[in-house]
């Protein structure tokens, strides 16, 4: 199975989006391929006005990687090497 994953800017002035980046993820479920997407979202969490999505907007599939996030995401993935105190 393979999803598009895409990079989104927000412009704060006038609210256009833009997309800047795009990458293929990959896996045999849809769950590998959440998996393989996490770490696209994960390094703009401080990126205010960027975000990434689906299939070009696809809200079915962000939906689904929404409720894989509740339950998928383990402490490393969301932490990656960093120390936690």
């Amino acid at each position: 199975m393979k999803l598009l994953v895409q990079e989104v800017v927000e412009n704060s002035h006038d609210f256009s989006r833009k997309v800047i980046e795009e990458n293929i993820v990959e896996g045999e479920t849809i769950n590998d391929c959440f998996k393989a997407a996490y770490p696209y979202e994960r390094r703009l969490r401080y990126c205010n006005g960027h975000y990434i999505q689906f299939e070009n907007g696809n809200k079915e599939i962000y939906e689904k990687y929404v409720e894989w996030k509740q339950t998928g995401v383990s402490m490393s993935m969301y932490y990656g090497n960093g120390t936690v105190d």
